[in-house]
């Protein structure tokens, strides 16, 4: 069914954001300065940010080509609306690694799961119901979106009580700024 193809595609989207967020967890759990880790998290905030949108708007822009590409002739408007959907709510989902990276380095794993992962399961369970009964698989497909966005803000809101780091959302900070001119004179160079 389109549904099918289309979690298949959008099961592509989740693998870099995973493997910052396996990075993360590796990088904060080297780190013995908190404003080492403070910094490496909001550094990892932005790599999330970017490559999760980024994707976003990749599919946006290219997904009828791409599902072309994959699955040769098939009805490619059905695909993509559910593609779409289900990966606008994996990218709400990825949005949210680093605070997993943060609540399983620093925080009570067992009280995060009693109170961030427990109820989003009890949500996804009642809204995936509901949407399936309703609305077959787009209602589903919505469910899904509405569950990872539950559970992104009940993670975000878990490691502001929990573990709070200042949120330094700059653009680029001097550190990678300096890290950029020396990328670049060094392509330069070699030019």
């Amino acid at each position: 069914s389109e549904y099918a193809i289309a979690l298949k595609i959008a099961s592509f989207f989740l693998l870099l954001p995973r493997q910052l967020l396996r990075s993360l967890q590796v990088v904060l759990a080297n780190y013995r300065g908190e404003q080492e880790r403070f910094r490496s998290i909001n550094t990892f905030i932005k790599a999330n940010v970017l490559l999760s949108l980024g994707q976003l708007a990749g599919f946006v822009l290219f997904g009828k080509l791409l599902i072309r590409v994959l699955f040769g002739d098939v009805d490619v408007d059905p695909i993509y609306h559910y593609s779409l959907i289900v990966i606008l709510g994996m990218t709400v989902l990825s949005l949210a690694h680093p605070f997993m990276a943060i609540i399983k380095n620093f925080t009570n794993l067992r009280r995060a799961s009693l109170r961030v992962f427990l109820p989003a399961l009890a949500g996804g369970l009642l809204l995936f119901t509901l949407g399936a009964w309703q609305w077959q698989a787009a209602g589903i497909a919505w469910a899904k979106v509405a569950v990872f966005t539950g559970l992104s803000l009940g993670l975000g809101l878990f490691v502001r009580r929990y573990y709070p780091f200042p949120l330094r959302m700059q653009i680029i900070s001097l550190e990678e700024k300096r890290l950029l001119r020396e990328l670049v004179r060094g392509f330069q160079q070699r030019s």
